[in-house]
C-alpha cells in the first residue's frame, strides 16, 4: 500500500497515475472534488475526502488508516501555498501552514509507524526550496515546511533502521495555466539551469528515494541550481 496525501492534482495527482499505473495499491487524499479524480478512480485508487484544517475529517480518515497492517510508502504531498498578503488573520494563517505542513505529518507518522515498519517501508516529505532559505512574501508558510524538514529528521532517527524517512525540497516544477510570459521568465532566471522541469523530476526523486536502501534523513534539493545564483 502506498498513502499518498493531496492526490487532486499536479505533484500528488501524478504521483498517484504513476504508481497505480504500476500496479501498486494506491490509496490517496484529497481536499476537493475534480474532474482529475476520475482518473484516478479507473485505475482503481483508493480515494478520501479529506479537509485536514477540520479536526473531524482527519479524525475520519485516521480511523480508517486504521485498517492497514502494511504500509510500503506514506507520501506527504498536501500543501497550501497561503501568504500574508492575501491573509487578513496572520494568526490563524500560522497555525494553518503548521498544521497541513508539519502537524498532520507528524500524527500520521506516529500512527501508522507500525504498519510502516512491519512493511519495512518509506515515508517522504514533500516540502520546499524556501524551507531553508525563508520567504518574505510567505514567511508562515516557509516556517511551516521547515518544520517539516525538521520532522524529517527527527522521524528518520526515530525509526532507523526499519524505516527510512527523506524530503524533497523542490523549487519551479510547473507553472500554472494561467501564468503570464513576463512571470514565467522571471521564475526562469532564478535557477541556473533556467528550465521549468515537469512533474517527471519529482517522480523520478519519489522512485530513487523508495528503492534505494541505504539513505534516510536526506534531501533531494529539486532546484535546478538556484541556491547557485
Amino acid at each position: 500500500m502506498i498513502i499518498i496525501s493531496g492526490v487532486g492534482q499536479r505533484i500528488g495527482l501524478e504521483l498517484a497515475i504513476h504508481f497505480a499505473s504500476r500496479g501498486e495499491t494506491v490509496w490517496g487524499s484529497y481536499r476537493t472534488e475534480r474532474a482529475s479524480l476520475d482518473q484516478l478512480k479507473k485505475l482503481g485508487v483508493r480515494l478520501t475526502q479529506v479537509d485536514f484544517y477540520d479536526p473531524n475529517s482527519l479524525a475520519h480518515w485516521q480511523n480508517e488508516l486504521a485498517e492497514l497492517k502494511q504500509i510500503k510508502a506514506l507520501i506527504h504531498n498536501a500543501s497550501d501555498w497561503a501568504s500574508e498578503a492575501k491573509s487578513e488573520n496572520l494568526e490563524q494563517l500560522f497555525d494553518r501552514m503548521q498544521l497541513i505542513h508539519a502537524k498532520v505529518p507528524y500524527l500520521l507518522n506516529q500512527q501508522l509507524a507500525p504498519a510502516l515498519q512491519q512493511a519495512q517501508g518509506s515515508i517522504i516529505h514533500l516540502s520546499d526550496y524556501v524551507a531553508s532559505k525563508g520567504s518574505s512574501k510567505h514567511l508562515a508558510y516557509a516556517a511551516s515546511k521547515a518544520s517539516l524538514d525538521n520532522l524529517t529528521l527527527s522521524f528518520a532517527a526515530m525509526l532507523a533502521p526499519r524505516v527510512r524517512v527523506n524530503g524533497i525540497r523542490p523549487s519551479l516544477i510547473k507553472f500554472n495555466d494561467h501564468d503570464d510570459q513576463a512571470y514565467r521568465q522571471s521564475r526562469l532566471k532564478k535557477s541556473a539551469l533556467g528550465i521549468e522541469p515537469g512533474y517527471q523530476t519529482v517522480v523520478q526523486a519519489v522512485d530513487f528515494l523508495l528503492s534505494n536502501p541505504y539513505i534516510t534523513g536526506s534531501f533531494i534539493d529539486l532546484n535546478g541550481g538556484r541556491h547557485l545564483l
